[in-house]
């Protein structure tokens, strides 16, 4: 177990639709790219605590690779819906921690892999903002 924080992180973050009792809904993975570990949240919310836990404290101790499993969704990922174009999106999620002196912080930035347009949030908040209006956009 190491108590050093990684510096940066960087997952590819899946979004898609499953139907679930007759309602679209929106499922998340995240995948380490160095080993191919990933994670599945059943929404937003699972995602927003679980990259909360990884960059609010910077003494928080890591185990391994910094992408662990945590209680949540333990069931298998949902398939996604059937010729739903926009109902799956794509991106590169990185947080790097910026160890300024008068303003340390995490700088987060989501790339998208289908158009390459890359943004940048102040905060995890303002990430999660950015997700959930472009999902309800995205709806099937």
């Amino acid at each position: 177990m190491s108590f050093e924080q990684p510096r940066n992180l960087s997952y590819l973050l899946h979004l898609w639709q499953v139907e679930r009792n007759g309602e679209l809904v929106w499922w998340a993975s995240l995948e380490n790219p160095r080993i191919g570990e990933r994670q599945i949240f059943a929404d937003l919310a699972e995602l927003s605590v679980f990259l909360d836990e990884k960059t609010v404290n910077r003494c928080h101790p890591i185990v391994g690779n910094g992408l662990q499993r945590t209680e949540g969704t333990t069931a298998s990922p949902a398939q996604p819906v059937k010729d739903a174009h926009s109902g799956y999106l794509s991106y590169l999620l990185r947080l790097l921690w910026a160890d300024r002196e008068e303003n340390p912080a995490w700088r987060i930035s989501l790339q998208s892999i289908q158009t390459t347009e890359r943004l940048n949030f102040k905060d995890l908040a303002a990430l999660t903002d950015y997700l959930e209006k472009r999902l309800s956009e995205s709806k099937a």
